[in-house]
């Protein structure tokens, strides 16, 4: 019995349970999982989407892998397990636009619906691994999710409420991805709550907090979330954001995270190479409290326009020769406490240069 026919054989309220083993779809087809089928379980099962000779796909995307279509708000959806792999990307043009996910649920205004996904394998060029857009909940347990553009798009166009919440998990680009791949795109309104996640490789953020509605009011927490040659975050106006024990490392590809609102870090690491914390045109509160901060030039660069303060509180900084640990604009009259940090190595740059503010030492010496 072909897939379609299983996902179609299976009676309202039901879970499809796909064999184990090798499983092949034609490029330019997908599944589409009927409203009444509540959870397809794939364990075991590897999908691989061919071309015509039999052999992995090249082609890019044009429909979604599994396509959960337009369930009614309310609705529950599970998959759990299976290896599924979209076409080899190794040789697209890097602004190629893939806009289908290998597993998606796309429909308005469904927030009091709950989708989850545990134990899955995607790789390949689908847009993102994982795309729900309507708002509710989304889980994501014990997963690898990869895809051209992201890992996971969770959006919510229309002012309702949902939470996006990931638990260990491997979100890594593929070795060729579009030119502006982020690990999650998530609209930033939507509360954000992970747990032991690892992204890297992505050309912009691990976790990136875009869109409309705006972000007040919501609340971001990453623990022991670690971003390896990408940026940990983009914040969003109006929102809080937690740290606890997350590390940004490597060489982010685009200058660095960037975070607006609150935000508070506890024992995290920024031991990028090339990169810096910006933002501009916003008015801060920054806590930063037993971190170490290791960057080989500019940790803290406020652009124009910020306000606000910086605590840097019980912290712990290795110098190196080009190390600015914070460096604002003129236009950027920011408070700056620095309490109780250890200081470490030696830089040849002003550490602190705030002209339009001020830097205060307590229990502590300036370097």
């Amino acid at each position: 019995m072909s897939l379609q026919a299983l996902l179609d054989a299976t009676p309202d309220g039901g879970t499809c349970v796909i064999p184990a083993g090798d499983h092949t779809i034609p490029e330019g087809t997908g599944l589409v999982v009927p409203h009444g089928v509540a959870a397809i379980d794939a364990t075991g099962a590897t999908i691989r989407v061919v071309g015509p000779d039999g052999q992995r796909s090249t082609v890019p995307p044009t429909v979604p892998l599994f396509d959960c279509g337009q369930r009614p708000n309310g609705s529950t959806f599970t998959f759990r397990g299976g290896h599924l792999i979209g076409p080899d990307t190794s040789g697209w043009d890097d602004h190629t636009d893939v806009p289908h996910g290998a597993i998606r649920w796309s429909y308005y205004k469904t927030w009091d619906s709950v989708m989850t996904v545990d134990g899955v394998t995607v790789e390949g060029g689908y847009g993102y691994g994982v795309m729900r857009s309507g708002g509710g909940t989304l889980t994501i347990t014990n997963s690898f999710l990869s895809g051209w553009v992201g890992a996971v798009a969770c959006f919510e166009g229309h002012g309702g409420h949902g939470s996006f919440t990931a638990s260990d998990c491997l979100f890594p680009a593929p070795a060729r991805s579009k030119y502006s791949s982020i690990g999650a795109y998530v609209h930033p309104h939507l509360d954000t709550r992970w747990t032991n996640v690892h992204l890297c490789g992505w050309n912009r953020y691990a976790l990136y907090l875009n869109g409309s509605p705006s972000g007040a009011g919501s609340h971001h927490s990453l623990i022991d979330v670690t971003a390896t040659d990408c940026s940990l975050i983009q914040g969003a106006k109006g929102s809080t954001v937690h740290l606890v024990r997350c590390v940004e490392q490597g060489s982010p590809h685009n200058g660095g995270s960037y975070m607006m609102g609150t935000v508070i870090s506890h024992g995290s690491q920024w031991r990028h190479r090339i990169g810096m914390i910006g933002t501009q045109n916003d008015d801060i509160d920054f806590t930063f409290c037993g971190d170490t901060i290791a960057t080989g030039q500019w940790w803290l660069g406020p652009g124009r326009n910020t306000t606000g303060s910086i605590r840097i509180i019980g912290c712990h900084v290795e110098l190196s020769a080009q190390t600015r640990v914070v460096g604002a604009a003129d236009s950027s009259p920011l408070d700056v406490t620095v309490v109780a940090t250890e200081f470490s190595g030696a830089t040849t740059r002003q550490a602190f240069n705030v002209p339009a503010g001020a830097v205060r030492f307590i229990d502590c010496e300036a370097p």
